[in-house]
């Protein structure tokens, strides 16, 4: 009989949430949130990057980008100038305020990180890191397949 407590979508979406929530409660002390920090972080990594591309990166709508980007904006942590490639798109880079805003929180990710690790041996989080690769990589190929037909 079907338990939804043995259900990927129920398991990962619970998990995701509760670590989530938790590391907003982290970053509220920095004011910044979650989602913030981690454009800050993917923009950086990619130096100069598309508001799209930021979303695909991301895995979020493009108009939550959008929104995000303009709050990060408002606050001069991110400056959006033209693309020569693209004349409709913008490229995003940090601004000096956003690189310390960015690299200041590094060491809460990474105690965070130490935190919810804690008690999980190396092995086992490499063996969590490939399951969970293999199911999103499976999962992408049912939706794959659901567009295609």
């Amino acid at each position: 009989m079907f338990d939804v407590h043995d259900c990927i979508a129920f398991l990962t979406n619970s998990g995701a949430k509760a670590v989530c929530e938790a590391m907003n409660d982290q970053f509220k002390k920095q004011a910044l949130t979650r989602t913030q920090w981690t454009a800050l972080y993917f923009i950086d990594q990619h130096q100069k990057i598309t508001q799209k591309n930021l979303a695909r990166i991301m895995m979020i709508s493009e108009p939550s980008v959008m929104h995000l980007i303009e709050r990060l904006e408002a606050r001069r942590l991110v400056v959006r100038s033209p693309d020569p490639e693209n004349f409709r798109a913008k490229l995003l880079s940090l601004t000096d305020k956003g690189k310390s805003a960015l690299h200041d929180l590094y060491p809460l990710v990474e105690k965070f990180n130490m935190e919810g690790t804690k008690n999980i041996s190396p092995d086992d989080l490499d063996i969590f890191k490939r399951v969970m690769a293999q199911i999103v990589q499976n999962v992408e190929g049912i939706a794959r397949q659901d567009n295609q037909k």
